[in-house]
């Protein structure tokens, strides 16, 4: 991922619209090719600025969009 990009979604997590929040995790959920450092430290900001609660509802519901197949087992 390019430092743009990163910048942007840095920026979609810290703002207070929900929806560029739904938005970049999405984005955040589906970046097979990204290291893990970079995607735990864009997770760890969604935590620091809304919450574990929040991260945890968003995420439940990217595995429910994205990996349905996956809640089956």
């Amino acid at each position: 991922m390019e430092p743009e990009q990163i910048k942007q979604l840095t920026s979609m997590i810290k703002s207070d619209d929900h929806d560029n929040l739904v938005v970049a995790m999405a984005i955040l959920f589906n970046l097979s090719d990204e290291p893990a450092d970079i995607k735990a430290e864009l997770y760890k900001l969604v935590i620091d600025m809304h919450s574990w609660g929040k991260f945890i509802e968003l995420y439940k519901k990217n595995i429910e969009i994205y990996e349905p197949e996956s809640l089956a087992s």
